[in-house]
């Protein structure tokens, strides 16, 4: 019976992932940072010097990483390869990443549990930790939604990532097979 419950956590990540590197991530992301920039800039402020830090993103499931400095109106996001260096390199599951920014996870929980890596300056991470949870960001302001669209986008992303983060839970199909 145990073996029904075994499962790969990542599957379901690691299927959405693949049609995720054929987007031009880099541009979308940096033009959402900066649009969340002009929109919240309290936000960036919260940073102080560390918003010229280079913060290294890496979820597990993805063959790259994201090179993030959260400058404000300079902000840019950048595709790079795994192991590339920065201040702060932080890796973990996609979807716990993305629970991170939108408040959905507790970073520190999932640092403690093992399933977040955090590496470089404790000072810069602190200052983007304070400030992702004084900002309380929707799935729209991350994707850089204008207001018209961003109650219907908040709903239906918050949706769709309840629906993988439950799909990721159940038992693989391999396991039971067994």
């Amino acid at each position: 019976m145990d073996a029904l419950l075994l499962h790969d956590r990542h599957r379901v990540s690691r299927l959405i992932s693949m049609p995720l590197r054929l987007l031009p991530l880099g541009l979308i992301l940096t033009r959402a940072l900066r649009a969340l920039s002009r929109s919240r800039p309290e936000v960036f402020e919260r940073l102080g010097p560390h918003a010229r830090n280079r913060f290294i993103v890496t979820p597990d499931e993805l063959g790259v990483s994201f090179a993030v400095r959260p400058e404000g109106s300079r902000a840019q996001v950048q595709v790079v390869r795994r192991g590339t260096p920065g201040d702060v390199e932080i890796s973990g599951p996609l979807l716990d990443l993305i629970g991170i920014v939108d408040g959905q996870a507790d970073g520190d929980a999932l640092f403690f549990q093992g399933r977040l890596k955090i590496t470089g300056s404790t000072e810069a991470t602190l200052a983007l930790r304070n400030a992702i949870e004084s900002a309380d960001l929707e799935p729209a302001d991350l994707l850089g939604i204008p207001e018209p669209l961003a109650g219907a986008a908040n709903r239906s992303l918050r949706a769709a990532i309840a629906t993988l983060r439950s799909l990721e839970n159940l038992p693989d199909v391999r396991e039971a097979r067994r």
